[in-house]
């Protein structure tokens, strides 16, 4: 991706020029975007290379029907075909030193997440295994406890019957009144 003032620097011309020639091949929206608060243009590599091609072109002089026949104008055109091959040989150096930047960036953002992950994945496998063992020592307190209601409710019971029992069989003896066993 290049800027405005990056293209015109390359290709000699003004920033205005180079909007013109945006506008006249219509590559507004697809390949050139504004950004930022101040609406600068980003421009990406295919509409870079096309507006340099054509701008380099615009600036070779117009050789007259009778200069096409001579063959210094096939001398004048090799130096012109030399500078728009620097300007594309620049331009892809560029990108492709841009874009090995940004494959760096995003390896080493990579591997930090893939540290975080494993991070996360530990720490999520340490919480499951503690909620494991307080759900076991749940069930176990609740069998406990469900045990000594039925030892009170059993207890309560007896009890009932003995207050309820009449005067003979306090004075002689419970018998039946305590459940078997008892």
């Amino acid at each position: 991706m290049a800027t405005l003032k990056e293209l015109a620097t390359r290709c000699n011309v003004s920033k205005m020029t180079v909007i013109r020639t945006i506008d006249s091949l219509g590559l507004r929206g697809e390949h050139v975007v504004k950004k930022g608060e101040r609406g600068m243009l980003d421009i990406d590599d295919y509409a870079a290379s096309l507006i340099a091609d054509t701008l380099m072109k615009r600036a070779e002089p117009q050789p007259a029907k009778a200069e096409e026949a001579q063959p210094a104008a096939a001398v004048d055109a090799a130096p012109r075909e030399s500078e728009t091959a620097e300007v594309y040989r620049s331009w892809i150096e560029d990108s492709r030193r841009a874009y090995e930047e940004r494959i760096e960036g995003l390896k080493e953002q990579l591997v930090a997440k893939d540290a975080q992950i494993a991070q996360l994945t530990s720490l999520l496998e340490a919480q499951n295994a503690s909620i494991e063992k307080e759900r076991d020592e749940a069930r176990e307190a609740s069998a406990a406890l469900r045990d000594a209601l039925m030892r009170a409710n059993s207890a309560t019971e007896t009890l009932g019957r003995i207050k309820s029992a009449t005067l003979r069989q306090r004075l002689f003896g419970f018998k039946g009144l305590l459940p078997s066993g008892e």
